[in-house]
């Protein structure tokens, strides 16, 4: 049986929690950009654009919606979902990344970065986080080990695949 990684993500993740040498060769890169009162359309900074660049190189992108609001409603979930969302279409857009390699959060009401009690606070507080996940050169190594010696004495797996680049 051979596995086609391109159609599935879910085991390059098992890889990283089955190896801790696989884990410690990821690394992440953490971007914000704040939304004015019900913005939706994601308007990076010039040196956001610049940072943004290297999302194609990246192996996984999250981005997560965020509003300032004190209570959760089912209007402000959207709010939060339409940012991220058209972060995301930015990102593939302008950068050329494969819409699979995205990861959309999305919520209201909380994980508030700074106070939430004045209009400053609240302004970067309606946000989207970008976070860039990349892999290090030296998992190239323990991914060819994982292939030969797999967890829990099964068959080794017959990755199709000889380039991590490839995965995604």
């Amino acid at each position: 049986m051979k596995l086609n990684l391109k159609s599935t993500g879910a085991l390059l993740l098992a890889l990283f929690i089955a190896s801790p040498a696989a884990m410690a060769a990821t690394y992440q890169e953490g971007l914000i950009s704040s939304f004015p009162n019900s913005g939706t359309t994601f308007t990076p900074s010039a040196l956001m654009q610049e940072r943004l660049q290297r999302a194609r190189q990246a192996s996984m992108i999250v981005i997560n919606g965020r509003t300032s609001t004190k209570q959760n409603s089912a209007a402000d979930e959207l709010l939060a979902l339409k940012r991220a969302l058209s972060a995301r279409k930015y990102i593939i857009e302008n950068y050329s990344v494969s819409p699979l390699k995205i990861l959309v959060n999305f919520v209201s009401a909380s994980d508030f970065i700074t106070e939430n009690n004045t209009q400053k606070g609240q302004l970067e507080n309606q946000r989207v986080e970008i976070i860039l996940h990349f892999l290090q050169p030296e998992i190239q190594p323990e991914l060819k080990r994982l292939r030969q010696n797999p967890i829990n004495g099964t068959q080794p797996i017959p990755f199709t695949q000889t380039s991590v680049n490839d995965l995604f």
